[in-house]
């Protein structure tokens, strides 16, 4: 055997080893598909959101990146619902000084901002809900490119109301089931969701599920939620 096959079996095995640990070092810390049961409880017609027994409602940690790496934060998403609509809130302890944006801005997206995605399988079509601690908020839906109302506003029909205390602020969102997604939603389904807290300056968010990708809309990495029955 020459001295030039020598030197390059020897090469290649170094490059074999060398490829198999840049792998494992960018390998994800989790990438398993989260799911969870969202408790069904009985409530009065529009009911108070405060008021909700929260405390039986599903609760759902978002202090992963989306590489599935944790992040120093305090955020929380927690959902029940009734039938009739889905419950969230949204609790985050935090500076509040420090929150990008004001309620002067006219988007959404240039605050600290939280984003909600739903959709009935893991492709499109999928709703997209954006609101932030100093009240603006935008509803839109992104179908498959082949229909002809590709991407669009989308009305949640949702109720609202943020509380804001001193290093901690709430978001309690109602929406109908009716309009949750193009299709019917109904107790005992499983659908996709994700939630993220978004900082524009940063580029950066935290979540519930890792998506392991950009943009945060990549539905096919959503998590499962099933309405109980």
């Amino acid at each position: 055997m020459s001295f030039f096959v020598l030197i390059m079996k020897k090469w290649l095995m170094m490059f074999a080893v060398f490829t198999v640990f840049c792998t494992l070092s960018a390998a994800p810390v989790q990438k398993t598909v989260l799911s969870a049961n969202v408790p069904r409880i009985k409530a009065e017609r529009m009911p108070d959101l405060l008021k909700l027994p929260w405390d039986k409602g599903c609760k759902l940690p978002m202090n992963l990146d989306r590489h599935g790496k944790p992040v120093k934060t305090q955020r929380q998403m927690t959902l029940l619902h009734d039938g009739i609509a889905l419950y969230l809130r949204y609790d985050e302890k935090c500076d509040l000084k420090k929150l990008e944006g004001n309620a002067t801005k006219s988007s959404v997206w240039a605050n600290d901002s939280l984003e909600i995605f739903f959709a009935a399988k893991n492709a499109k079509p999928y709703t997209h809900y954006s609101t932030c601690v100093w009240g603006q908020k935008a509803g839109l839906c992104s179908f498959p490119k082949n229909e002809a109302h590709f991407n669009g506003n989308w009305n949640f029909g949702e109720k609202r109301k943020i509380v804001i205390g001193k290093n901690e602020y709430t978001i309690y969102i109602s929406i109908p089931l009716l309009y949750l997604l193009p299709g019917e939603v109904a107790p005992g389904q499983t659908i996709y969701a994700n939630f993220f807290r978004y900082t524009p300056s940063l580029g950066k968010a935290s979540c519930w599920n890792p998506i392991y990708a950009f943009p945060f809309s990549t539905i096919e990495r959503a998590g499962k939620i099933t309405l109980a029955k």
